[in-house]
């Protein structure tokens, strides 16, 4: 009798032992290597929703599985301290995961505004994505919405955002990232207006910008864009016009098919250079670095050709 007592002690012991490491295993084991595995955990969500998540990915098979972590959580206490917000499960066990839910860990998302885009493709490009809250309610891509709704301090709205790439996190406003390049616009400008060439025809930053966007659309090779600034300066400079076709055709809008014509350069427009004098109203698009520090630093030519 006393071996049978023995016999059980020891078998229980055992699958005690095995139970505590098959959860152990579960709790450290790394869920997937994959970087595109994400949960996203919103406000109201819990333990139970956490783990139908992980469920539904295929990184838990088995309802114990899903128990033993809602017990976790409840055992710890930490069910109110999980952060909403959309986390990575690349190269993290289920405790690693719920460290970094616990501290807000969130997962970094990108948004890059490409060089020589202009409101249309910004506007497209945030439509596009699900991952924001979209606010702009009047974000259409062929009309932007009147540059105070968007607090900007520029006094247009094409040409105001800076193109880089910006970092945000699922469920952030499409706001976050027009304040980030926008802000970002106005320091890479301050900074280059402060640095600029003696002597150009420039009466504020603004009318650099205007020309930096002209670059932009004229040349895509960074060598040329310095030599293109000193015809543009130089036609200033004696009053010349610009007679650009980049104005025209974002003049144009949506009447331009992909050719221009002779047609087009004698019709009347703000931003017709053909036939106006100076800088057209605003910028014609999103310029890089490169274009306005070419804007205010052109090239030391007599060039009025390029």
């Amino acid at each position: 009798m006393e071996y049978f007592w023995l016999f059980g002690f020891v078998l229980s012991l055992v699958l005690i032992c095995g139970l505590a490491t098959l959860v152990w295993y579960n709790l450290n084991r790394t869920l997937t290597d994959s970087p595109d595995a994400l949960v996203f955990f919103q406000k109201g969500d819990n333990a139970g929703d956490l783990a139908a998540m992980l469920k539904a990915g295929g990184w838990f098979s088995h309802n114990w599985q899903l128990q033993m972590l809602v017990t976790l959580v409840r055992l710890e206490k930490i069910d109110i301290r999980l952060k909403a917000g959309e986390y990575s499960l690349a190269g993290r066990s289920v405790r690693d995961l719920l460290d970094a839910m616990v501290k807000g860990d969130v997962y970094q998302r990108f948004f890059t505004l490409v060089p020589g885009w202009r409101w249309s493709d910004l506007c497209t490009a945030l439509k596009q994505l699900n991952t924001f809250e979209h606010t702009l309610g009047q974000c259409l891509p062929l009309k932007p919405p009147p540059r105070e709704s968007l607090n900007l301090r520029l006094p247009f709205v094409e040409g105001a955002f800076y193109p880089d790439t910006y970092a945000y996190t699922r469920g952030d406003k499409d706001l976050v990232i027009l304040d980030a390049a926008h802000s970002k616009m106005l320091q890479v400008l301050d900074e280059l207006w402060n640095k600029r060439a003696a002597g150009l025809p420039f009466d504020t930053p603004e009318d650099a910008l205007i020309v930096a966007s002209i670059i932009e659309k004229e040349t895509g090779l960074d060598a040329d864009r310095p030599m293109i600034a000193a015809a543009l300066v130089n036609r200033l400079r004696i009053r010349m016009r610009l007679q650009v076709d980049p104005t025209v055709i974002f003049g144009l809008g949506q009447a331009f098919d992909g050719d221009l014509t002779r047609r087009h350069l004698r019709t009347p427009g703000p931003y017709n250079t053909y036939l106006n004098p100076g800088l057209p109203p605003s910028p014609i698009a999103f310029p890089g670095y490169l274009s306005i520090a070419a804007a205010l630093q052109p090239a030391s030519s007599n060039v009025f050709f390029f």
